[in-house]
């Protein structure tokens, strides 16, 4: 472009951004079910326990944040696709744990789970990011269900994986 010549508005829009720029998507598009990466943040063992047997059902590998304070490390180092979050975390809430996150990671899926979520959770949680609020009603195993169904819903191919005992093994991250 010379001067005062205006770009060609057709030229400038004909072609795609090439997704190599962005090495995360680029990532996630090369992912099969098996790559998948889930951070719980939990800081009761039984929870912990359910949920990462749910998820490593699907195939996913998982890893957990006890405290408020590990989230950022975890995402730093695992970069996870799916975020679940305890509402009533003992150090900080849900809801602000998950706009902390946000402020540094966009990419990830955020659901936050409670036993009794109240409109202001709902509210707050539209507004920090969270995208489902997640409702059982205080006993670990319907936690699980609710989770499990959550699952199908938004990844329905993960429902064809069925994992043998030596996947099992390989996928355990402990």
């Amino acid at each position: 472009m010379h001067g005062n010549q205006k770009p060609d508005r057709r030229e400038l829009f004909s072609s795609r951004i090439d997704p190599s720029f962005f090495p995360a998507i680029v990532r996630r598009l090369e992912e099969t079910p098996f790559d998948q990466t889930a951070l719980i943040v939990e800081f009761r063992d039984e929870v912990f326990v359910e949920l990462r047997a749910r998820l490593q059902d699907f195939g996913w590998k998982v890893i957990r944040a006890e405290r408020a304070a590990d989230v950022a490390s975890c995402m730093n180092i695992y970069d996870p696709q799916l975020v679940i979050i305890n509402e009533s975390m003992p150090d900080e809430s849900g809801c602000l744990i998950a706009n902390k996150m946000r402020l540094n990671h966009c990419l990830p899926i955020v659901w936050l789970y409670s036993s009794n979520p109240q409109a202001v959770a709902r509210r707050y949680g539209k507004f920090c990011g969270v995208d489902k609020v997640l409702k059982y009603d205080g006993v670990v195993q319907n936690l699980g269900e609710v989770v499990q169904s959550r699952l199908l819903r938004r990844f329905p191919e993960a429902e064809a994986v069925e994992l043998t005992t030596e996947m099992r093994r390989h996928f355990r991250f402990r």
